[in-house]
C-alpha cells in the first residue's frame, strides 16, 4: 500500500508484520506493532485524507481482536490507535475500503454481515446483513453515496452422497431455468449473483441508515 503524500511503502505478511519502507532508497523504515498480535496481514491502506494513518486487515488470529481492522499510526510504531471489530476466522480474505472523504470505513465479516463505522467516533455507523459472508466491499471512487459489496464462501457439503446429489441436480435445474430467464432479457440491475452464490450487491448509504453530507 503506498503513500500517495509521503515515500513511505506499507507491505504485510501472513505471520502477522507490517513494515514501512522508503520508496526512494528501498530501505525499511519501521515495524508497525511489533509484539502486538494480530492474524495475518491480508490488505493495508492509507487514509487519503491523512497519510500518518495506515489501516490494516488480517484474518485467522488466535483471538478475535487479532482479525480487527487496525488503525495505526506510522509515526508510533508501537500499539495500534484504535480497531474496529468484525470477524475474519477462515483462510478467505475479507477485504475493507475507506470512503474517499476519510469520514466511513466498511469492512466485510465472515458473520454475513458488512459493519460501516464512522472514523470520528469509532462508532458503528449502520450494517448490512447479507446471506453469506461478506469478503469485499466498496465506496463509490469519486463520492457518491453508494457501497458495493461482495459475498460468499466455499461450503463443504458432508451429507450422504445421496443427499448432496438430490441438491446438485435441484441446483442445476434452477441454473437452467435462470439461464432462460436471462435469455428473455429478464435482468437485475442492482444485484449480480453468481451460479455457485456468489453474489455482488450495491446499496445507497442513505438506505441503510448511514447519514452523509
Amino acid at each position: 500500500a503506498p503513500a500517495t503524500e509521503t515515500d513511505l511503502f506499507a507491505a504485510g505478511s501472513y505471520r502477522g508484520s507490517i513494515y514501512l519502507y522508503d520508496v526512494r532508497s528501498g530501505q525499511e523504515e519501521a515495524e508497525l506493532g511489533a509484539g502486538v498480535a494480530v492474524g495475518g496481514v491480508t490488505q493495508l491502506r492509507f487514509l487519503s485524507s491523512d497519510a500518518n494513518y495506515l489501516f490494516s486487515g488480517s484474518r485467522r488470529g488466535e483471538t478475535a481482536e487479532e482479525s480487527h481492522v487496525v488503525c495505526w499510526d506510522v509515526r508510533s510504531s508501537g500499539h495500534p490507535v484504535t480497531a474496529y471489530p468484525r470477524t475474519a476466522r477462515t483462510h478467505q480474505r475479507i477485504g475493507f475500503d475507506l470512503d474517499p472523504t476519510s469520514r466511513f470505513l466498511a469492512t466485510g465479516s465472515d458473520d454475513s454481515r458488512c459493519l460501516i463505522y464512522d472514523l470520528a467516533t469509532g462508532a458503528l455507523a449502520g450494517e448490512v446483513p447479507s446471506k453469506d459472508a461478506v469478503n469485499g466491499v466498496a465506496f463509490h471512487p469519486l463520492g457518491a453515496p453508494m457501497l458495493a459489496l461482495s459475498s460468499g464462501t466455499r461450503h463443504v457439503d458432508m451429507r450422504p452422497n445421496s443427499a448432496a446429489q438430490s441438491d446438485e441436480e435441484s441446483e442445476s435445474e434452477g441454473r437452467a431455468k435462470r439461464q432462460k430467464q436471462v435469455d428473455a432479457g429478464s435482468t437485475v440491475s442492482h444485484k449480480i449473483s453468481h451460479e455457485e452464490g456468489f453474489r455482488l450487491e450495491i446499496f445507497t448509504l442513505s438506505l441503510l441508515g448511514v447519514s452523509t453530507p
